[in-house]
């Protein structure tokens, strides 16, 4: 039987403030490193308009993450709040020198399905 890929996601919620990412530096993260928590199921379905083609599913972005403490295999990280992903790349100048604005997350015991609620197991990318 063959070990499913591992996957960067949220490994642990410290707080409404702190999560702990399953990453760090054997993945080369740094701090300062901003990640993106995602949330593929409610996600954008992206349909050709003219062939009807499904051409797959944007993630939504909950919430924007920046790696605060780092171990070899995780990171914690501080929340900020929901970013525009089309706004938010590193490297951009428009971007670069932003700030954010501090704030928690509603954070659940039950794992009910939300597009902001951040829950264990939630898929994070890079920015």
């Amino acid at each position: 039987m063959n070990k499913e890929e591992k996957k960067e996601c949220v490994a642990a919620i410290l707080s409404d403030k702190e999560i702990i990412i399953n990453i760090g530096r054997n993945k080369k993260v740094k701090i300062g490193d901003c990640f993106y928590i995602t949330d593929k199921e409610n996600g954008t379905l992206v349909t050709d308009p003219y062939t009807g083609e499904k051409l797959g599913v944007i993630p939504s972005v909950k919430y924007e993450i920046e790696v605060t403490k780092l171990y070899d295999k995780m990171s914690v990280c501080k929340i900020y709040n929901k970013r525009n992903p089309l706004n938010a790349i590193n490297n951009n100048p428009m971007t670069m020198n932003r700030t954010f604005n501090y704030s928690g997350i509603p954070i659940i015991a039950n794992q009910v399905k939300s597009n902001s609620e951040v829950k264990v197991g939630d898929l994070i990318e890079r920015v």
